[in-house]
This record gives structure tokens, C-alpha cells and sequence, in this order.
């Protein structure tokens, strides 16, 4: 070889090495959705790397071991420049490296097919015409390289990358293909020109860059499905968490916060429903007896004690799970109690209510006597909650002026 082919090769297989470094961070740069760095950076990064490499051809190693460790540097110098995970790192050199290694394969094989020349005579030796065919495999890399590097694909990648245990198989798979294409090396090593053994090793080379693509996508749709699933459990969560929000504000919205009994509008519903369904029931109103005084005297917290023990007082009037109490208005109760009651039966639980009522009061040592006054009313056919309510209330105040 003349040293103005040996200098021009050197400088055809420079520039398409340039090519492919800088087409292959740039395609690392866009899959990470890193920051780029500052250009010194990549080219500090590019001469590190071609001196590797022309190192490593001029010492004729074995070309799995050139490929290997250019590959490792790729490895580390995205760790430094990046500083991403490992994994990221290892991911994007294998991809490197095995594209390059395929490149260049699909390149040596060409050659030799169409030189009708060996494997052997474009192997790592210094002596071959290797400069030729390395340079059109940078090329093809890099042409590769591009041809990757779309939103749509880099959608893909990233897709895969948000799941590290998807990330983990596909480097798996990505070795094999190396290791693979590595084993295949062992061609160039035999003298034989021979057009099954070129064949084979271009074959393998296109194999191995199909198996590639298709690992890839099995891992996409494989993100994917994961991806969907995790959004899937987060969307479930999030449900609960919503729907146990409204239950608590439910149950805000339907209980008193200072008696813990439900609410007017709660009551008035519920009533309706019952009456709706046709079920019997007996509606108590009930006033407390005296409570602006006791506010006016003890004040309101011992007005807000009154309140609290009448609740507890007229919840022993309950027997059943659908009874209730609720408060009504500021000193006015509403207690719905169901079944077909006769009046004697609501009077004695009432009876019962009032009895606990100042009992509590003694307990308490309240400083005055509690008490309440109550209405019966039974609802009649076709009437509604607030009709039946208005009676009860109405025989309340006639028991309460009576009684005075």
C-alpha cells in the first residue's frame, strides 16, 4: 500500500468516524432528553475516541476487542458528559457499538464479494486493504445512526427507558447480538475464498441488525403494555383516594359537626325516601327546652354541652339500623323512627330519651335541669316528608304551650 493511499484512507476513514460520533451523541442526546454539552466537550470526546481507535488497529488486536472497548468508552464518557444512570449509559454503547460492529461487517463483506477476495484480506491487519471498507462501514453507521434518530423512534426509546426492568431485558438481548456478531468474527480468519463464508458473515451482520430492530419493538410494546398498567394502578388509586374524599365530605355534608346527628336536608331526604317506599314510620320533633336561657346565663359552650347531651338522649329512642336523629334547626331535633309504631310505643321511647336526658344532667352536675319537648305526628298516604314534618313541629308547640 502507497503512503498516499495509506494517508488518504486515514483521512476518508477520519472523517466518516466523525461523522458517526457525532451522529451517534447526538442520537444518545436526544433519547436521554439531556442537556447538550458544550461542543469542546464533543469534540474533546471524538479525538478521545479515534485515538482509541487507530491505536487499537495499528496494534492489529483482535477487531471483538477494538469494538469492545470503543464500546466501553462510550459507556464512560456518556456517564461523565451526561451523568445518567448506568444502565442508560451501558444501553447507549451497546447500541453504539453494535451498530458500528454491524456496519462494518456489512461493509468487509461487500468488499470481499466484490473484490473476490478472502475475508482474511480485509481483516484487522495493517497490511489489508481494511481502511476501504472500514470507512464505508463508519458510513453506513452513521447513516444508520441517522436514519434512527426520528421523534417518532426517540419516542420509542424513551418509552422504553421510563421501564428499567424492560431496559434490563433489552440489554440482555443487545449483547447476545454483539456477542454474536463477535463470534462471527472468526471468519476473517480463514483463507478461504469461499462465497458461502461471505455470505454467511454479511448474513449474519443484516441477522443480527433485524434482530435488533424486532428486540426493540418486543421491548416497546412491552413499556408500553407496563406503562399503561402503572397508569392504570396510579388512575385506580386515585379513584379510591376521590372516592373516599367525597365520602368523607359526604359525610360532613350530612352529619352535624357539633352533635354528630345528621342533617336537616339529610333528614328530609331520608324521609321522603321512606315514605316513598310506602314504609310506616313516626316523625318526633323535638325542642330543647330553655337553651337561649342557659346560653345567655352559662354561655354558649355550656349551650353547645346542652346540645350535644340532648343528641345522646334522643338517640336512645332508636331501635332499629334505619332509625335516625337529626338536628333540625338551632334547638330542634328531628327523630324518625320506623315500623308500624302505635303511639303508647313512640311515647315510651320518648319517655326513655327524656329520662336519659336528665340523668346526664345530674351526671354532668349541670347547673340547670334539661329537658325537651316533643311532637308525634304519623305520616298519612301520599304525603311527603316536609308536610308530615310541619305537623310534628306544629304538635310540638301545642304540647310546649300546653305543659307551660
Amino acid at each position: 500500500m502507497s503512503p498516499l493511499f495509506y494517508l488518504i484512507t486515514t483521512i476518508l476513514t477520519l472523517v466518516m468516524y466523525v461523522l458517526y460520533n457525532a451522529l451517534f451523541f447526538d442520537l444518545v442526546l436526544k433519547v436521554l432528553a439531556v442537556r447538550p454539552a458544550r461542543w469542546k466537550t464533543h469534540v474533546a470526546a471524538c479525538i478521545a475516541n479515534f485515538t482509541a481507535f487507530f491505536f487499537l488497529s495499528a496494534t492489529e488486536l483482535p477487531l471483538a476487542f477494538n469494538w469492545t472497548f470503543i464500546a466501553l468508552l462510550f459507556a464512560l464518557e456518556i456517564k461523565v458528559i451526561y451523568r445518567v444512570r448506568w444502565t442508560d449509559c451501558v444501553f447507549g454503547a451497546l447500541i453504539g457499538a453494535t451498530i458500528g460492529l454491524a456496519g462494518t461487517l456489512i461493509a468487509r463483506s461487500t468488499c470481499a464479494l466484490m473484490l473476490n477476495i478472502p475475508l482474511s484480506e480485509v481483516n484487522n491487519d495493517v497490511s489489508s486493504i481494511k481502511a476501504i471498507p472500514v470507512a464505508a462501514g463508519f458510513l453506513l453507521a452513521a447513516i444508520t445512526m441517522r436514519g434512527v434518530n426520528t421523534p417518532r423512534n426517540q419516542r420509542i426509546l424513551e418509552t422504553i427507558r421510563g421501564e428499567q426492568r424492560v431496559v434490563r431485558f433489552l440489554l440482555v438481548e443487545i449483547s447476545l447480538c454483539y456477542l454474536y456478531l463477535c463470534l462471527n468474527l472468526l471468519l476473517y480468519y480463514s483463507d478461504l475464498n469461499s462465497l458461502v463464508i461471505k455470505l454467511w458473515s454479511l448474513k449474519t451482520a443484516l441477522f443480527v441488525s433485524l434482530g435488533i430492530v424486532l428486540s426493540l419493538w418486543f421491548a416497546y410494546r412491552t413499556a408500553s403494555v407496563f406503562g399503561q398498567a402503572r397508569r392504570r394502578s396510579m388512575l385506580a388509586r386515585e379513584i379510591e383516594r376521590d372516592q373516599k374524599t367525597n365520602l368523607q365530605l359526604k359525610e360532613l355534608a350530612e352529619h352535624d359537626e357539633l352533635t354528630g346527628c345528621f342533617t336537616r336536608s339529610y333528614a328530609k331526604r331520608k324521609l321522603d325516601e321512606l315514605l316513598q317506599e310506602g314504609a310506616a314510620a313516626a316523625v318526633v320533633f323535638a325542642d330543647v327546652d330553655k337553651l337561649k336561657m342557659v346560653n345567655d346565663r352559662f354561655g354558649h359552650k355550656a349551650g353547645d354541652v346542652y346540645l350535644a347531651a340532648t343528641a345522646n338522649a334522643l338517640d336512645q329512642a332508636r331501635a332499629s339500623t334505619r332509625d335516625f336523629v337529626a338536628r333540625y334547626g338551632g334547638d330542634e331535633f328531628l327523630v324518625v323512627l320506623t315500623g308500624p309504631l302505635p303511639t303508647a310505643h313512640v311515647a315510651e321511647r320518648m319517655s326513655v330519651a327524656t329520662r336519659s336526658l336528665r340523668a346526664s344532667g345530674r351526671d354532668e352536675d349541670l347547673p340547670y335541669e334539661p329537658s325537651i319537648s316533643w311532637g308525634l305526628a304519623l305520616p298519612q298516604e301520599g304525603e311527603n316528608a316536609e308536610s308530615v314534618i310541619a305537623r310534628a313541629d306544629k304538635e310540638m308547640y301545642r304540647t310546649k304551650h300546653t305543659s307551660c
